[in-house]
């Protein structure tokens, strides 16, 4: 991804010239309509409707590490409509102003507008109305394990429900068992597809919806009729364990979320293998199942 944004900062940088070329003339041009004292109102509407203002080029972010959620929204009004907040330093992240005290409720909740409906608005007196629909919002942050404690320990976050949407990895320490041994030729052949095979997907078109620049409309993936089923058992065998004395009692937001978790997984398995897809087959729910028991296995442990 970090190659992909920076082959569309070189874009941007050469379009961005052109850019403020031509809002300096259309500006010029409005400026000379308005002056013209030969023309009425009429003739002076009709001239400024007929100048077409320039589009600027959408910002080249695709990544971000730390964002507050209002500069986060902020970026994604003129920038690409599909943003990650990826690092390895999760402290900074965690540690930042969007979860302080005063910051926090709100950081979780921005979050969670964004994986629920990737819908977002606010409005402040300084920078106005802002009205984002059709977004999509990543998140992937690498912490250790007293720092992650900051978040999933947080009752407030747990009440509000961001940890619910969050697929947690913990697997225990390897320490003292990893000892020196040659990559196998297959793994990096096996690395290296996935690299091509997700670079040719950060390259295609967004489905961007008509007249506008970055609202995605994105066709939705339907279940097969032997998928829907096997969607519909997993939902309700997690239910079940939610009951009194049930296996995932002890973790009941994460567990009302991982049929839903299911579903985006086996989506996200198949576009993945096929970008034009429309439908989720049984064999995709099924290792989008397989990996939600593993994350609910983790939350159990932890």
């Amino acid at each position: 991804m970090k190659e992909r944004q920076t082959a569309l900062r070189q874009f941007y940088e050469k379009e961005i010239k052109t850019y403020i070329n031509k809002r300096d003339a259309y500006s010029a041009e409005r400026k000379k309509s308005l002056g013209d004292k030969k023309k009425d109102f009429a003739q002076k509407t009709a001239a400024l409707e007929a100048i077409e203002e320039p589009q600027a080029p959408l910002t080249p972010m695709l990544i971000c590490a730390e964002p507050t959620i209002e500069g986060l929204a902020k970026a994604l009004v003129g920038g690409h409509p599909s943003v990650g907040v990826f690092t390895s330093e999760g402290g900074a992240f965690l540690g930042g102003h969007g979860f302080g005290d005063e910051a926090k409720l709100r950081t979780a909740a921005g979050l969670s507008l964004f994986w629920d409906s990737g819908e977002y608005n606010r409005v402040r007196a300084k920078d106005g109305y802002h009205d984002l629909v059709g977004r999509r919002l990543s998140i992937h942050v690498q912490v250790q394990p007293h720092v992650a404690t900051l978040m999933f320990a947080d009752d407030l976050l747990n009440d509000q429900g961001l940890t619910a949407r969050i697929l947690t990895a913990a697997p225990e320490s390897r320490q003292g068992q990893r000892k020196w041994k040659e990559v196998a030729p297959e793994h990096i052949q096996a690395l290296n597809a996935c690299h091509d095979r997700l670079d040719k997907l950060f390259k295609l078109k967004l489905p961007v919806k008509q007249g506008t620049l970055n609202e995605l409309d994105p066709i939705a993936l339907t279940f097969s009729d032997d998928a829907r089923t096997g969607w519909i058992n997993f939902s309700d065998s997690v239910e079940a364990q939610l009951g009194p004395g049930g296996a995932l009692v002890s973790i009941p937001g994460f567990a009302a979320k991982m049929a839903e978790h299911a579903a985006r997984l086996a989506a996200v398995l198949r576009l993945l293998e096929d970008p034009s897809a429309t439908t989720i087959e049984l064999e995709d729910l099924e290792r989008g199942i397989k990996l939600v028991r593993y994350y609910a296995k983790t939350a159990l442990r932890l």
